[in-house]
C-alpha cells in the first residue's frame, strides 16, 4: 500500500471516529434524523420486554372482581338475590362457576353458608367481562341482622372471597322468613354465566 492510500484510510478512520456517538454502536447516524436511544445511552431506559399476563391464565385476583346485588325477589318463603360479578382488573382470568355462597350482614356476620362446592369448571373473565348468577335462601331464624344484607362468595382452593355490593345502605330484603327454627336455613347458588 502506498502513503497516500495509507492516508486516505487512516483520515477515514478519524472521520468515523469523530461521528460516532460515545457509548452508542459506533454507527453514525444518518444526517436529518436522530439517534436511536438505547439502554447505554440512558441509564432509565431499558429494552427488557415488560412481562405481561397471559389471559386466562390464572385464577381471578378477589381484588379485581367486582360483585353487585341487582335486586332481591321474594316467593313462597325464599328470597332470590340476582348478582353481577365484573372482572375490573385490566387483564384477564378465570373463575371457579360455583363458589360457597353466604348471606351476611352489614357488620360482617355471616348469616347463613352454602355448602362448599364439588365441581370443577371454570369460566374466562377478559377485562370488564360481566358475569352473573342467583342466589336464593331460605329458612333464616336468627336475631335481626344489620343492614344491609348483602351475598359473598368463597372460591374454592384459597382463591379468596368476594363480598356483592348490597342493592341499598339500608337493605334486608335478602332476609327469608322463619319456616321452622329446627330445619336451618339454606342457600345456594346457580352457576355464574354470562
Amino acid at each position: 500500500m502506498n502513503l497516500r492510500a495509507s492516508a486516505l484510510v487512516l483520515g477515514l478512520i478519524v472521520v468515523v471516529a469523530a461521528c460516532s456517538t460515545p457509548g452508542g454502536s459506533g454507527t453514525p447516524a444518518p444526517v436529518g434524523s436522530a439517534p436511536d436511544v438505547t439502554a447505554s445511552d440512558d441509564a432509565g431506559a431499558s429494552n427488557a420486554p415488560t412481562p405481561t399476563a397471559v389471559a386466562g391464565s390464572g385464577f381471578c385476583d378477589p381484588a379485581n372482581l367486582y360483585a353487585e346485588v341487582i335486586s332481591w325477589d321474594s316467593g313462597a318463603g325464599h328470597r332470590t338475590a340476582t348478582v353481577q360479578l365484573t372482572n375490573i382488573g385490566t387483564v384477564g382470568c378465570k373463575i371457579h362457576s360455583l363458589a360457597k355462597p353466604q348471606l351476611v350482614g352489614g357488620d360482617g356476620t355471616i348469616l347463613m353458608q352454602g355448602s362448599t362446592p364439588t365441581s370443577t369448571s371454570t369460566l374466562s373473565l377478559d377485562s370488564n367481562d360481566i358475569v352473573s348468577t342467583m342466589v336464593q335462601d331460605a329458612n333464616y331464624c336468627g336475631s335481626a341482622p344489620v343492614a344491609p344484607v348483602t351475598v359473598a362468595f368463597v372460591f374454592p382452593s384459597g382463591e379468596g372471597r368476594v363480598i356483592a355490593n348490597p342493592v341499598s345502605p339500608d337493605d334486608v330484603d335478602g332476609v327469608p322468613p322463619c319456616n321452622g327454627a329446627g330445619s336451618g336455613g339454606q342457600i345456594e347458588m346457580q352457576p355464574f354465566a354470562p
